[in-house]
């Protein structure tokens, strides 16, 4: 999951979430979770330092993407309890 600041905080449905989602991996949800996660973590590990000045400018860019695989995480973390 991933700690949106609230300004950059939107509601969305579970299909227009899986829509963007899906989008974001070619087509598979479950790749679109995958690279979410693997942007984030090149973000956290500071290979992308050159494109994003903090946090901040990282949930600009990816917005839609970041609220969209906490809606996905959501919907699905119950399944693997």
């Amino acid at each position: 999951m991933f700690k949106i600041p609230s300004s950059n905080k939107m509601e969305m449905t579970f299909d227009q979430a899986k829509s963007t989602i899906t989008n974001w991996g070619s087509g598979d949800l479950l790749k679109g979770m995958e690279l979410m996660l693997a942007t984030w973590n090149d973000f956290a590990t500071g290979k992308l330092d050159d494109v994003f000045e903090d946090d901040y400018d990282f949930y600009d860019a990816y917005e839609y993407e970041c609220n969209a695989y906490n809606v996905v995480y959501e919907t699905f973390a119950p399944l693997f309890k």
